[in-house]
């Protein structure tokens, strides 16, 4: 009986030292931050890759959070440049990667924006995804390749042939859409490659120099192109939209544009609409349309366009010499609701909200 007592009493203890302990572990678990999350000055807010001139090593970062905007983030950090003309950026893994496409690099840094390493093994590149554990690095090297790197060291795994002008890259069910925009040329077709084989699956002939790509709500994917100038470098024509079923590779829709003075650019959706950026203006279209729309939503001269949270983001290059802006409108109003002051050639943004 005195045994039984002194572990029925032992029992008792225990647990009352378990229960004691457990609010002390829950704010062990609860304060300690998840493997993949990252802190710094960085981490959120709005990031717009200047390009810079050309040859002159002026790209840099403006970052905009909560209405404070803070100019050459990156210069400022690492008393550097950023090298010659910023072309694009990603987030992936608690750093970003910028690519730097006449400095012929890969510049990673972390949340502070502090310098972490260099890819120079590179060359031309434009656009960077991951799927994986890898990067795919789209180049205009070679008429047109893709790099398959080591996101942690930028060793180069393969690279990937394609046609000319290896530029926008979307990513759907581990196939790796490449739109090959003529480059130094011309050319017509999407490459898609599977990211477990790292190979070119299909090559997809779609129209005059595709550029930028989208998927809609309904999992169609939507191809813009840029079209070509004739001749006498006077006109563009052959720009338009290509709707494509992914699961076949079937090209469901081509919707030609009116011919222009310029090429287009800059393709996004919300989903159910697609905006982009041609002819005078940000131009919207249903997706079930069948016919573009002859006159812009939004007028307006802008270098390149991008969609978040509902608002449009105009890039406006200015002259091309002096410090640019970012536009931000609503969907279809004539008036920018805010503008952000930014560098030289503001080019491509990336939201971290």
């Amino acid at each position: 009986m005195k045994t039984q007592n002194r572990r029925t009493k032992k029992t008792f203890t225990s647990k009352w030292s378990v229960i004691l302990m457990l609010p002390l572990l829950i704010s062990f678990v609860g304060c300690s931050p998840k493997e993949s999350e990252t802190t710094g000055n960085y981490e959120k807010g709005i990031l717009i890759l200047n390009e810079g001139l050309f040859n002159s090593g002026t790209a840099d970062i403006t970052h905009y959070l909560n209405n404070i905007t803070q100019q050459n983030v990156f210069s400022q950090t690492n008393n550097r440049p950023l090298g010659d003309i910023g072309q694009s950026m990603t987030y992936y893994d608690g750093k970003y990667y910028i690519v730097v496409n006449n400095s012929n690099k890969i510049e990673v840094v972390d949340m502070d924006f502090v310098s972490i390493a260099a890819f120079e093994n590179l060359t031309l590149p434009r656009y960077i995804q991951f799927a994986n554990g890898k990067g795919y690095v789209s180049s205009w090297a070679n008429d047109g390749q893709v790099y398959v790197i080591k996101p942690a060291t930028g060793a180069v795994l393969k690279t990937i042939s394609t046609d000319p002008g290896s530029e926008k890259m979307l990513l759907h069910d581990n196939m790796l859409y490449v739109a090959n925009s003529g480059g130094f040329g011309s050319s017509n077709t999407i490459s898609i490659i599977n990211t477990n084989t790292d190979s070119v699956e299909v090559t997809l002939e779609v129209g005059s120099n595709p550029i930028d790509l989208v998927i809609d709500t309904q999992r169609n994917l939507w191809d813009l192109l840029a079209g070509q100038y004739d001749a006498s470098w006077t006109e563009v024509e052959g720009a338009g939209l290509v709707k494509i079923a992914p699961q076949t590779n079937q090209i469901l829709e081509t919707i030609a544009f009116e011919s222009s003075t310029g090429t287009a650019n800059s393709l996004c959706t919300n989903g159910q609409d697609l905006f982009y950026n041609y002819n005078g203006g940000i131009h919207k279209m249903s997706i079930d349309a069948t016919i573009a729309p002859s006159a812009p939503a939004i007028s307006g001269q802008f270098y390149k366009l991008y969609l978040n949270a509902s608002k449009l983001y105009a890039c406006d290059a200015g002259d091309y010499s002096t410090p640019g802006k970012v536009l931000i409108y609503n969907q279809t109003e004539q008036l920018a609701t805010d503008t952000i002051h930014a560098g030289i050639i503001p080019s491509y943004i990336l939201f971290r909200n």
